[in-house]
């Protein structure tokens, strides 16, 4: 292993470890004390919601966005279907539900159709929103400037 990947390996290590600690000491309270909180209460059902879900959702398509922007900026000669699937699977995997969460949800007993179809459709989200956002970017009549020191 080179030096140029010590650091890489070192922050993805305490990254990991950072969450994975917050996650296990919080884990076993959390669903006790939301319960806890929400005892009596009524929750509206989702499709009440659905005009601030859909404004919301404006945040997602933005930063998927804003982080397919970065890496054209890196990477200029990349294919939009490339750069659009490497994004959607950068962000299932930021969030883990790239191969952490179907893997975890096997391992507590989920049925492998339950894992496919449940995590199917998070890939599935994901990887729709980020070929999208890769086709309309590179329709976009921008200019892309070549990374500095290239």
């Amino acid at each position: 292993m080179t030096n140029r990947f010590v650091p890489i390996l070192a922050a993805a290590s305490l990254a990991a470890a950072a969450g994975f600690v917050i996650h296990v000491f919080t884990v076993e309270w959390i669903h006790e004390w939301v319960a806890g909180q929400m005892a009596g209460k009524t929750v509206q059902p989702s499709w009440d919601v659905r005009v601030p879900a859909a404004l919301s959702s404006m945040e997602m398509g933005l930063a998927l966005t804003i982080c397919y922007a970065l890496l054209k900026y890196r990477f200029p000669g990349l294919r939009w279907w490339i750069g659009g699937f490497g994004l959607g699977c950068l962000m299932l995997a930021v969030q883990g539900r790239l191969l952490r969460q179907p893997l975890m949800n096997w391992l507590v007993g989920n049925p492998i159709e339950v894992v496919l179809v449940q995590d199917g459709i998070a890939w599935l989200t994901w990887l729709v929103m980020a070929l999208i956002v890769a086709f309309v970017f590179e329709l976009m009549p921008m200019r892309h400037p070549a990374p500095r020191g290239a």
